[in-house]
């Protein structure tokens, strides 16, 4: 299968087993910190949003053309009844829920905060990779793990 609302299962395949390494990467290190949220919280959360954004892309086939308006006209862009964004907008707000899970309070101090931003990012890595867009979502795990592992030694001591 090919065209742009078609996807075959060996790229849905690939696409969920990227999503599961970029995911696992992030979650392994928040894993060996022996944070709340780790490895296979971070790989089911990325693989979920990946399956997710692959659904909203091309799941509703049948509905992105209308061939009422132009039928059988390929010079004319079809009308889309479908917003691929719908579902993808649906996980980011739903990440919340979640990652208020991971957040804790004990006395002043608050604890989960770079956890639960590290899940809510993993979501929007697996709806990269479920779009289609490997370089962003490579990128955005890189740059994920090199403020992980990077930039904490610049933070106050008293964190």
């Amino acid at each position: 299968m090919s065209g742009v609302w078609h996807i075959g299962y060996m790229e849905i395949a690939l696409r969920l087993l990227l999503a599961a390494a970029l995911g696992g990467a992030v979650g392994f290190e928040r894993g060996w910190k022996q944070r709340s949220a780790g490895f296979r919280t971070h790989i089911l959360v990325s693989i979920g949003a990946a399956l997710l954004m692959i659904l909203s892309i091309y799941g509703f086939g049948g509905l992105h053309a209308d061939p009422i308006n132009h039928p059988g006209d390929p010079s004319v862009e079809p009308n889309l009844l479908a917003d691929p964004s719908r579902l993808a907008a649906q996980v980011i707000s739903g990440m919340g829920f979640l990652g208020a899970g991971v957040i804790f309070t004990k006395g002043k101090a608050v604890f989960g905060l770079t956890t639960a931003a590290s899940v809510w990012v993993v979501a929007a890595t697996g709806l990269c990779v479920g779009a289609g867009f490997f370089f962003c979502a490579v990128v955005l795990a890189a740059m994920v793990l090199l403020v992980q592992l990077v930039l904490k030694r610049f933070e106050r001591p008293d964190r």
